[in-house]
């Protein structure tokens, strides 16, 4: 849009209009958006349009441009309520230039969410209050929105009227409400002295009594009265006699005048909060005075404010006529007008943070955009542009206006005023007209109303507009003869739709007062005549003083020039307020930082500096009225310095219960150290201002029980200061706040104040009461028993309740007297608290909602809520401990059992096992957690369940588990020296481990399905009841009378006292044997009807037929249970005398209805004066200045008229509350027999099955290891003929089956073929030396010993598991040494190690081995299972070995060199190729071109071909030496390449056995020999070579020219021992240096190539296309 010109971005917006619309926009429309897009620079600019030219749609065009232009836009709105609707109205229209539109009023959408609109709709405070949310509280709640443009609907109203309008956060400060006696104080002072002024003879006179009373409380017969004239008006004498008064009650000498400074010490006292005081004595006490007789005598109801909702509500009466009902006046103007009315009075507030009017517009700059129908006079245009640096302008009405105004008619007599306002209405309204009258009060309203009442005129046609809500009275188009009364507020914003009385001269508006100034005035004015049409207006006023018109408009005129020049000033004062309000917001983050978002007790002490800032503004509230901005800037300076140095010595806090909040939170974390630090918290808020820390108090002592009370022996001292903590924290209540709530009911006996009242001692009492019950009530209990026993002249039936309730006292003395503590301290048991929301220690006849507001108000001051103190038992520790080793006990035998029986005892020992873990699960849950564990139930529980064990077990197992007792015992013993009995309880300590855990696993299940089951299951079927249950009940309950009437007190009473009594008696019916037994017998059908259908969906269950039986069968038993209800109501209305009660209600009406109609002066004069009853007792809120109306007539002390009290919210409680409860016990009662009895035992088996389910691979792999495990030691115990009988008879019955038969028998061939050999073996080995056999791991840890009771040395063997590197296992000597014999045969390294021990040949043992097991066939086929089952599952544990590849030395056998002799014998005549891993890589030369290479064997491969065979023929006769040499030779490390090759080539690394064609392992012994990787060289093929060897001739065809000066030396070695006879061909190839540190090439003479051995090829140089760390990347034919 930035390249569009003005007059083509409106002609589209034009057309947009038209669009949504559906008519275009008028031409003075469009004018107005060009002359508001126009502005002067660096101006903002308001228009005044005439009403009904269509702003909202001026303002929807003027948004759109300005947001296309890319600006944030603020349309600010005249109200909240319009917010929300007009932007949604003009969504569509925004939509076509795809912007967003919102509003920041209440809605579901995020506020953050709805700023990120292009243009959000709302009204200024709503506006304000969000910026203190984003830029005070760093809520961030405008999500980085800027005050960018603001386009204003109303503008008059927002930038004047609202001049002095502050928003502010609510942040109510603790301690405020201790200024209510005060302020209380003040208004009963008022109205005594009040009453004591009459007027004689035209002259004021104070009357002063003497004491009218006698000693004993008798009027005196002879009164002295003295009278003194008044020497100042009667205001000024109240005044000045009430702050006198106040002073001394609150002991401030200071300001007393000297006469009064001797304060008797009787006088009664009125204690403050330190904090306070400063701000009280200097600063608030006279304008509280002020403000109370105003109150009093001047501000009125319906006039200056209405009555809302129990709430005073002030009303903007001059200006707007708006309702305000989230305004507060300040200076304790609103608490006073609250004590007139009897309202509930609120603590006054303190201005903590605000944002004015001003100064939120001034954040535009210059870019504020206003429309409004009455810009006012020149003055009040020229205050704006200097305030907003903002233009005007006037656009005219697109329609000439037919406006004619009347004659003013001005009356001096309020009678005639009215009869004139009449007769002008009556005389256009007959006329077939409307008339519009608008009044400056609500009340004029009224009486206007109830005058056209009274003459007859149609009510139907009368509307009325007091205030905003009632703006429905004027939706409709007005008719001929219809008549609004409004306010001033008809005179804002009001579309009276006027065309049908048009044609008989249209709507005449009557104005009964002078508006303050021109622009209400027109805009009361332009109500009628609106576009054109015909209208009239006339002003009928009452005026005492003057009767011209001219001459009162001059007056007014002048005053709104004097209030522009008033406003500058007010407005100067905001501004500096504001200045000041952005330091300390400021200083607020220095201290806090961000502290909305930091921890709870930073915020706290943020809140602490909050709290003085507010007293410092208030204190310096008349200076900022004369200073600069700067003066006050620096004086703030010094407040913020003062308040740095504070928080560097720790002292930020003065409002002690900021201590007491800090000391809370440290005492919600429940951590000692933090509870030491919430007493040492609330230890500073005693020290600070003792008189007010009763929760100081109460909260210290409840830390210190805490802290220290499970340990009472040791710290008794601890507890005693606790106790006196206690003490004084019901001292504080009792002598101070009890006494001052007495002066506030004395100020007004209203029922709102008196229940406010009523609920604030309440909570003192159940505090005390809490109190009490913990460290009792010092012989209280004797003065209540001897006041019982004086009462006389009782019914029969109330001396016995008084006869119970002593008997109570008599029985329950110790406990009250003594507390919970002394008890528990005298019995010598330690103690711990509760904390206890205070909802619960409420009487349960208490609307806990009705309390909301006292306790919101008392827990600011730090009160938490109750406690409830309980002895701890002590725990049986011997018990405890007993249960506990029974369990351990059980646990291990049982899983040791499991494990070591063999099998025997696996049953018994999983029954021990379940055992344990219920005995340590007891231990824990009855000895320590619950401290109720009795032996005797334990013993029952124990013996049945032991028994149910054996008998399940069966006695078989446990004769076979006895016989097997012994092998765990000695196992046990063996078990420091054998890795397999150390293995076995590794695995007894798994099973014991994974018992405990399904143990306490399904414990923790029961209680969270139980959690759930309640949540889920049973509101089903409460559901499903309550259908059946709770209509009969309410029909029930609606057709008693006697129910009714109870209720209806109820609400009278505001409490629910019979509404109680009735749940009880209903509790008593239910828990009655017959309703029980009813009860039970229903809910035996519904579980019946739930087993019958074993669904897995329990919700499921409700429809079959058996629930539904027994949900009829419920529908039978409700009319019997409320047939009884019925006789139980009847008997509480009788016992009760309800009758009586109604009477007295009646009664007490009449007579308070008569109070009012009496003057309150004759009641008052028979009271004592208000100090000696002082005396007696001491035994987002919007704020606003009010502007009072100063009058130059005294006040009227005499005859004031009774004000309209407050009325509590009594509304009857229905009857519905109370069936819902009475359904819902019944259905309670089923629900806890169903879950009981069928959902808990069924949820308990799912648990312990589904646990099972979830464990299901835990207990597989444990079953499967002790199974393992078993296996294992049933074959190593099968291994001595004398263990046989450790064997139960079920592991002896292998030879009865053919397939143990059939494995026995191939057990024995494999033997008897070279198979491996291991621990199925050992046992015949060892009965072939004939000696023990002791077998070790690798680790050198004994394994187990076979043969241990034969005699001699044992034979040590060592067994080296499988592995990645060889798969199957391999026998050595202890130390891995291998034996001098270890190539007797295949698979023979077991019997070549104990050969070598018993020098019995290793092949002789094999076959000894294999005849033993033969005639033993059947104890190895007992073995079979367990064989096969370690074979699939854990072949290690047979411990088979039979080498070929141990590590990475590779082994030859027998068959494998007699193939190699006889293959060397025909002769090794083939040329053996290069193994392909050999392959060599394709080179280039320095040009690029490739060059065919090959391999230059250094010893030719014939020559190494006929060494090698002549070695082998040396060898002919010895077998193992030849064998010898090959394995040193294949595992050499020079070998490595031939090596790797040979293992992958036979895959050694994933098979037991080489091969079984040695024939094949014979020629890769050629091809290794032949191809030694060191035996060769790189280069190009001999045609290219200058040094070819074969044209030289050289000992044995050597190629020397390869050879570097390492390899020359041993190729002339070899050239010595070949000539010499001698030579070893293995030898030789292994002695040859490492092929990396080959020469390189270069190109020599003729183009062909030569040896450089100036050049190496380095050890990175790769020309292999194997990947070996030896092989190059190096081209050998490239220069460096």
């Amino acid at each position: 849009m930035d390249t569009v010109n003005l007059y083509e971005k409106i002609a589209v917006v034009k057309k947009a209009v038209e669009l949504t619309s559906k008519f275009p926009p008028r031409e003075i429309q469009l004018l107005s958006i060009l002359i508001l897009m126009n502005p002067e620079e660096n101006k903002g600019r308001l228009a005044q349009i005439n009403t009904g030219e269509g702003k909202t749609t001026i303002v929807a065009m003027l948004a759109t441009l300005k947001a296309l232009e890319g600006h944030c836009v603020d349309v600010i709105t005249s109200s909240p309520e319009l917010a929300k609707p007009q932007s949604i109205h003009q969504e569509n229209f925004y939509n076509l230039f795809n912007l967003t539109v919102s509003h920041n009023g209440t809605d579901t959408i995020d506020i953050k969410e709805r700023y990120n609109a292009n243009i959000v709709y709302g009204a200024a405070s709503d506006f304000q209050g969000d910026i203190l949310r984003d830029e005070y509280s760093k809520l961030g709640t405008r999500n980085g929105r800027k005050c960018d443009i603001a386009i204003v609907d109303e503008v008059d109203s927002m930038l004047i009227d609202g001049k002095n309008h502050i928003v502010m956060l609510s942040s109510p400060m603790p301690a405020m409400d201790h200024l209510e006696p005060l302020l209380a104080a003040i208004w009963i002072q008022i109205q005594q002295v009040a009453k004591c002024i009459q007027e004689i003879d035209g002259q004021d006179y104070y009357i002063e009594h003497s004491d009218i009373f006698n000693d004993d409380g008798t009027v005196k017969s002879d009164i002295i009265e003295a009278a003194f004239p008044l020497e100042t008006s009667k205001e000024e004498f109240i005044k000045k006699a009430t702050e006198n008064h106040i002073r001394k009650l609150i002991r401030d000498v200071k300001h007393l005048p000297d006469t009064d400074k001797e304060i008797p010490e009787e006088y009664p006292e009125i204690k403050i909060p330190k904090h306070l005081r400063q701000l009280i004595v200097e600063s608030q006490l006279i304008k509280w005075i002020d403000s109370a007789i105003y109150a009093r005598y001047q501000c009125q109801n319906n006039q200056h404010y209405v009555l809302r909702n129990g709430k005073i509500a002030p009303v903007d009466a001059s200006n707007t006529g708006i309702v305000q009902e989230n305004m507060h006046w300040n200076d304790g103007l609103h608490q006073f007008l609250q004590i007139k009315h009897g309202a509930k009075i609120t603590a006054e507030s303190l201005t903590t943070n605000f944002l004015s009017n001003v100064t939120y517009f001034q954040k535009y700059g210059s870019n504020i955009y206003g429309l409004t129908g009455t810009l006012g006079s020149e003055k009040a245009q020229e205050l704006l542009s200097k305030i907003y640096h903002v233009d005007h302008v006037i656009i005219p009405p697109f329609r000439k206006k037919q406006y004619q105004e009347l004659t003013p008619i001005i009356l001096k007599n309020e009678n005639d005023w009215h009869e004139n306002i009449i007769e002008s209405s009556m005389n256009k309204l007959n006329n077939g007209r409307g008339v519009l009258i608008i009044t400056k009060y609500i009340k004029e309203v009224d009486e206007i109303k109830s005058r056209l009442n009274k003459i007859g005129y149609d009510s139907s046609k009368i509307k009325t507009y007091r205030t905003e809500d009632e703006s429905n009275s004027i939706e409709e188009d007005m008719k001929p003869g219809e008549i609004i009364i409004a306010t001033n507020i008809a005179g804002r914003g009001t579309d009276i739709r006027a065309n049908k009385i048009e044609q008989n001269g249209g709507l005449h508006v009557l104005i009964t007062f002078l508006p303050p100034n021109e622009r209400v005035e027109q805009q009361n004015i332009g109500r009628t005549a609106r576009t054109g049409n015909k209208g009239t207006g006339q002003f009928i006023l009452l005026e005492k003083d003057k009767d011209n018109y001219e001459q009162l408009k001059a007056v007014r005129n002048k005053r709104e020039e004097d209030s522009i020049r008033t406003a500058e000033t007010e407005i100067e004062k905001v501004t500096i307020k504001d200045a000041i309000f952005k330091e300390f917001c400021n200083l607020l983050t220095s201290i806090a930082g961000n502290h909305m978002t930091t921890d709870i007790t930073t915020k706290i002490k943020a809140r602490a500096v909050e709290d003085r800032f507010s007293i410092w503004l208030k204190l310096n509230e008349q200076t900022i009225t004369t200073n600069t901005k700067e003066e006050m800037l620096k004086k703030f300076n010094l407040f913020q310095q003062k308040i740095l140095n504070d928080k560097e010595r720790d002292t930020l806090i003065e409002n002690a219960y900021f201590y007491i909040l800090i000391g809370n939170e440290y005492l919600n974390e429940k951590d000692n150290v933090k509870n030491q630090d919430a007493i040492d918290q609330y230890t500073k808020a005693i020290e600070l201002d003792e008189p007010f820390q009763a929760n100081a108090y109460y909260n210290r002592g409840y830390a210190r029980i805490d802290l220290y009370g499970k340990k009472c022996k040791k710290y008794i001292e601890e507890i005693d200061k606790a106790i006196d903590d206690f003490k004084q924290a019901k001292r504080i209540i009792e002598d101070n706040f009890e006494p001052m709530l007495h002066i506030i009911q004395q100020a007004s006996n209203s029922e709102a104040i008196s229940e406010q009242i009523i609920h604030k001692m309440a909570l003192f009492n159940v505090q005390k009461n809490t109190i009490e019950l913990a460290i009792g009530t010092e012989n209280s209990t004797d003065i209540e028993i001897e006041e019982l026993e004086k009462q006389k002249n009782l019914r029969s039936e109330d001396r016995t309740q008084i006869q119970e309730q002593i008997n109570n006292l008599k029985d329950n003395k110790q406990l009250r007297e003594n507390g919970i503590i002394g008890q528990a301290r005298a019995n010598k048991q330690n103690i711990e608290i509760e904390h206890l929301e205070i909802e619960k220690a409420l009487p349960e006849d208490q609307d806990i909602k009705l309390y909301n507001t006292e306790i919101n108000e008392y827990e600011n001051n730090g009160f938490r809520g109750c406690f409830k103190i309980k002895k701890i038992k002590p725990i049986d520790w011997w018990s405890v401990i007993s249960v506990a080793a029974l369990g351990i006990a059980q646990l291990v035998s049982g899983a040791a059992l499991a494990v070591f029986s063999l099998g025997a005892g696996a049953s018994i020992g999983m029954g021990l096992m379940f055992e344990g873990v219920s005995d340590l699960i007891t231990a824990v849950k009855d000895g320590i957690i619950n401290r109720d564990f009795s032996w005797a139930t334990y013993g029952i529980q124990k013996a049945i369940s032991l028994t149910v064990s054996l008998v399940c077990a069966g006695f078989g197992a446990i004769k076979n588990a006895a016989k097997t007792v012994v092998v765990g015992v000695k196992s046990f013993g063996q078990g420091l020296t054998t890795t397999t009995v150390k293995t076995g309880w590794k695995i007894v300590a798994k099973s014991i481990g994974i018992s405990l855990a399904k143990g306490v696993g399904e414990e923790l299940a029961k209680e969270l399905i139980g959690y759930g089951v309640n949540k889920t299951l049973i509101p089903l079927i409460t559901e499903e009841i309550m259908k059946r249950v709770e209509e009969p009940i309410q029909n029930a309950l609606l057709t008693n009378n006697c129910v009714k009437t109870m209720l209806e007190l109820d609400a009278k009473n505001r409490n629910s006292k019979y509404e109680s009594l009735i749940k009880i008696k209903a509790m008593e019916l239910l828990n009655s044997r017959e309703h029980q037994s009813a009860l039970k017998a229903i809910t035996t059908g519904i579980i019946k009807g739930i087993a019958k259908r074993k669904v897995s969906s329990f919700s499921a269950l409700l429809t079959t037929y058996e629930m539904a039986a027994t949900l009829h069968e419920l529908e039978r038993f409700v009319p019997n249970f409320i047939s009884k209800l019925n006789e139980q109501i009847e008997k509480i209305y009788k016992e009760e005398k309800i009758e009586e009660i109604i009477s007295q209600h009646e009664y007490k009406s009449q007579q308070k209805q008569q109070q009012y109609e009496v003057n309150k002066q004759s009641t008052i004069d028979n009271n004592k004066k208000i100090k000696t009853n002082i005396k007696e007792e001491n035994h987002q809120n919007d704020m606003s200045t009010f502007t009072m109306d100063r009058s130059d007539n005294d006040i009227g002390s005499k005859n004031v008229q009774e004000e309209e009290q407050i009325k509590l919210n009594r509304e009857n409680t229905s009857p519905d509350g109370l069936c819902r409860i009475l359904a819902t016990n019944v259905s309670a009662h089923m629900c806890n027999i169903i879950q009981h009895k069928l959902i808990a035992p069924i949820t308990h088996v799912g648990i312990h099955f589904g646990m099972t389910k979830i464990t299901a691979e835990l207990d597989r792999n444990l079953q499967e290891q002790i199974g393992h495990y078993q296996s294992e030691k049933r074959i190593e115990v099968s291994q001595d003929i004398d263990q046989h009988y450790r064997l139960s008879r079920s592991y002896k019955r292998g030879s009865e089956n053919p397939e143990a038969l059939a494995k026995a028998g191939k057990m024995v061939e494999d033997i008897k073929n070279d198979g491996e050999a291991g621990l199925p073996h050992l046992g015949s080995l060892s009965d072939a030396v004939g000696r023990p056999i002791k077998v070790y791991n690798k680790k050198g840890e004994l394994m187990r010993i076979i043969g241990k009771k034969k005699g001699g040395v044992p034979v040590e063997i060592q067994y080296h598991k499988p592995n990645k590197d060889n798969p199957s296992g391999h026998w050595t000597l202890p130390g891995g040494k291998e034996p001098v014999v270890n190539n007797s045969g295949k698979n023979n390294c077991l019997f070549n190690v104990i050969a070598e021990q018993t020098k019995i040949d290793s092949n002789q043992l094999r076959a000894d081995t294999a005849i033993r097991m033969e005639n033993s066939k059947a104890i190895l086929a007992n073995q079979a299972f367990d064989i096969m089952r370690l074979e699939q599952y854990k072949q290690s544990a047979l411990t088979m070995g039979g080498v070929k590849l141990q590590g990475q030395t590779i082994y030859f056998d027998d068959e494998e060199i007699d193939q190699l002799i006889k293959l060397a014998e025909s002769g090794f005549n083939k040329r053996e190729e290069a193994p392909r891993d050999l392959d060599i890589i394709r080179a280039q030369d320095d040009k690029g071109k490739q060059v065919v290479i090959s391999k230059h064997h250094v010893i030719p491969e014939c020559q190494v071909r006929e060494d090698f065979k002549d070695l082998v023929k040396q060898y002919r006769n010895d077998r193992n030496g030849l064998k010898r040499e090959l394995i040193k030779y294949i595992n050499h490390e020079n070998n490595a390449i031939a090596k790797e090759r040979f293992i992958n080539v036979f895959k050694l690394k994933d098979s037991s056995k080489v091969t079984n064609r040695p024939e094949l392992v014979v020629a890769e012994i050629q091809n290794s020999v032949s191809w030694h990787a060191n035996n060769f060289r790189i280069g190009p093929e001999g045609a290219l070579r200058n040094d070819d060897p074969t044209k030289r001739e050289t000992p044995f065809g050597i190629d020397f020219p390869v050879a570097d000066k390492d390899t020359k030396v041993c190729l002339n070695q070899y050239i010595k021992r070949k000539t010499d006879g001698q030579v070893d061909i293995l030898c030789t190839l292994n002695k040859l240096p490492n092929n990396v540190n080959n020469f390189a090439w270069k190109l020599g003479r003729h183009g062909k190539y030569e040896v450089d051995p100036t050049n190496k090829i380095g050890k990175t140089s790769h020309f292999y296309k194997s990947k070996r760390p030896e092989d190059s990347t190096f081209n050998p034919f490239r220069s460096k």
